[in-house]
């Protein structure tokens, strides 16, 4: 019989294969450990993490992805989150208040606010527990004074403030918090009103009536805020917030926002809000040679750069000059611009090529970059520098996101068909839409928030802890990144997509993962049930619905143009009529069904009369088909973009091209600056 050492080199060999497989085998487990789940994996693979996995924080993290991607009946998520409520990480306060929320659903109201309390008792400071300081302040009004001292930003210290009057000795606490912290917060405006008429006559109360007046600004009523204040604020900002808001109303409001500049441009004239409303003053009326005189010194220079560019828009004189004083005065990109345009529709090849050349410099913002680059390359075209030409082109493609000149660049050098912009069989198309990316906050809670998919929670506790109405211009390129997709992410589309379209002026981003970011950003993809359907009912691919409805109402359904223009695809009642009953109701137009399915038809319809021309489609949809048609010449599929920038009507001009490029960036989602990293 043969004993153990008569074949040592097999034991040791055994002994070195069973430590490998355990140093691998450790070597998984912490690679298991240390994966961060997120909203790109699937139910099936978040099920097993839930299950079997060794990592009681994973389990937990599965759970609550689960719970938010789910949709679950309230018994399915109690049962998910039961025993998640361990510990003291934040996420307890999470399962806490989820456990609450569905026992309340669950006809459970004695088990929610033991849920409540619990989540009240153990974490007393965090931005979690603001909702079960505001259910318990239906009994005791101090736990509502708390919140709105703690987290005043926060949703439920605005759902409290709202409440507050005539629970506390102060009858204005609660419409002061609201213009502080929720200048639109629902049912804020008509507080804000009905208080401005209570203040009428008191004198005493200045401060409280300039806050208000600076919310009622905010909300685009300048003349409510005016009336609201009785005589000029005495600080800069409102006083420009109320004339900017002012501007947009009838000749009445243009003159009393005139009036309040110039007294602006007195009381405060080294003020940036003065130059800021010098610029908007400058949009309404041309300044004589005396008027400019006139200013305080600190805006006469800036007065005679923008009156001379103004001067030139209508004179042809030393077109160059003067320009590199104000490069970087984005007020001002739009007037060099429209001289460079002037020329090219003149075909003044060479003087179209000086403008556009001497405004190239370093740190142009992107979306001002792309239009000289691509003008250029027709310059260089049109000029039979074709080779030259196609190197611009092909520069500005490798090199910057999908937009409407990247798509002409692209129809420019052959290197694409334009998909047909109406299927004739809907139910084979399939449409995939963006993957889960990272928020990037500076905030790590509001990141793991948000990595597992509980972005209402990663909103609340964002505003709890950033926010502020008041004072907004404090936050830097990245985080107003992060508002705004936070926005987006919890249905605040119509003030997400415009921070992200005054952000599309910066000039830097901090590296590729935010430009990958900020690009992806600006095309959500909202109502996609009801895209889907309308696609089914008219054959009008989604991309485009999307597109229209980006521009056309940032996605918000409600909203109703001082035209009468309504919804989703801003849509007149006479124009829906063609296509349904003739007993239909305007009213129903704020349905996001209903109008995307007329919508659908309406675009149907012109893609048919226009043969699918994109051009001809998108400015029939904003100025009407028979206006085309007035504008129609064989530059219209010659030159297209000759032709839009041709169109008289400025809005319609902008219109086409920026539905274009909303288009051409929805029908192109893989387009990428770098792989974007997952935290």
């Amino acid at each position: 019989m043969r004993g153990p050492l008569e074949h040592p080199f097999k034991a040791l060999a055994a002994i070195v294969f069973l430590t490998l497989l355990t140093i691998l085998g450790g070597q998984a487990l912490v690679r298991s450990f240390q994966e961060k789940l997120n909203p790109n994996l699937s139910s099936s693979q978040l099920w097993e993490k839930y299950r079997w996995s060794l990592d009681p924080t994973q389990r937990r993290h599965a759970a609550l992805l689960l719970v938010a991607a789910s949709g679950d009946s309230p018994q399915r998520q109690y049962t998910l989150l039961k025993s998640q409520g361990w510990g003291k990480n934040p996420l307890a306060a999470i399962v806490l208040k989820k456990h609450a929320e569905t026992a309340r659903k669950l006809g459970g109201e004695p088990l929610a606010k033991v849920f409540w309390l619990e989540l009240f008792r153990r974490f007393p400071l965090s931005p979690i527990s603001a909702d079960a300081y505001y259910i318990l302040g239906r009994d005791e009004i101090d736990f509502r004074k708390k919140i709105m001292q703690l987290y005043p930003a926060h949703p439920a210290s605005l759902a409290a403030a709202l409440e507050l009057k005539g629970q506390v000795a102060n009858p204005y606490q609660g419409v002061k918090h609201l213009a502080r912290w929720g200048v639109r917060w629902h049912g804020a405006e008509q507080l804000f009103r009905k208080t401005c008429d209570e203040f009428s006559g008191k004198l005493h109360l200045e401060k409280e009536r300039e806050l208000l007046a600076n919310a009622l600004a905010q909300l685009g009523d300048g003349l409510a805020a005016w009336k609201c204040l009785k005589e000029p604020p005495s600080k800069p900002a409102i006083t420009f917030l109320i004339a900017k808001s002012l501007v947009q109303g009838d000749e009445l409001n243009k003159e009393l926002a005139k009036t309040l500049l110039k007294k602006l441009f007195v009381n405060h004239p080294n003020s940036k809000e003065s130059i800021a409303g010098l610029k908007l003053l400058l949009r309404l009326k041309r300044l004589s040679v005396d008027e400019v005189a006139g200013l305080p010194s600190g805006l006469t220079n800036a007065a005679k750069s923008i009156a001379m560019a103004n001067d030139r828009l209508s004179i042809d004189k030393k077109p160059l000059e003067g320009f590199q004083d104000w490069r970087d005065d984005s007020e001002l990109w739009e007037l060099h611009w429209e001289l460079a345009r002037q020329a090219l529709l003149l075909e003044d090849w060479d003087k179209a090529q000086s403008l556009l050349s001497s405004f190239r410099y370093k740190n142009l913002p992107e979306t001002i970059l792309v239009r000289i680059k691509f003008w250029e390359g027709l310059i260089q075209f049109k000029k039979g520098k074709t080779f030259l030409a196609n190197n611009i082109w092909v520069e500005l493609i490798e090199n910057h996101p999908p937009s409407y000149y990247t798509w002409r660049a692209h129809q420019r050098l052959g290197h694409i068909t334009f998909p047909k912009l109406r299927e004739i069989e809907p139910s084979n198309y399939l449409f995939s839409p963006i993957s889960w990316t990272p928020l990037f906050s500076k905030d790590n809670l509001v990141n793991l928030l948000w990595r597992l998919g509980l972005e209402k929670t990663a909103w609340e506790t964002w505003r709890a802890l950033y926010f502020s109405e008041v004072d907004q211009l404090n936050h830097d390129f990245s985080e107003t990144l992060v508002e705004a997709r936070l926005r987006i992410a919890v249905g605040d589309s119509w003030m997400g997509l415009a921070m992200l379209s005054e952000l599309a002026f910066e000039k830097t981003f901090v590296d590729c993962f935010q430009r990958n970011i900020f690009h992806r950003s600006q095309y959500p993809y909202r109502f996609m049930q009801e895209v889907s359907d309308a696609f089914k009912q008219t054959g009008v691919r989604p991309e485009l619905l999307l597109a229209i409805a980006n521009q056309e109402s940032r996605f918000s359904p409600g909203v109703e143009s001082s035209q009468g223009a309504i919804g989703l695809m801003q849509l007149m009642p006479l124009t829906a009529q063609k296509y349904i009953d003739s007993s239909f109701q305007g009213k129903y137009l704020a349905e996001p069904s209903i109008n995307l399915e007329i919508g659908g038809h309406h675009l149907a319809a012109l893609l048919e009369i226009w043969e699918g021309n994109p051009f001809l489609v998108l400015a029939s949809y904003n100025a009407g088909s028979s206006i085309v048609y007035s504008w129609l010449s064989e530059e219209a599929y010659l030159d297209p973009e000759l032709w839009v920038e041709r169109i008289p009507y400025p809005e319609t001009r902008f219109y086409t091209k920026k539905v274009l490029g909303n288009l051409w960036s929805y029908l192109t989602p893989d387009w990428t600056a770098c792989r974007v990293k997952v935290d």
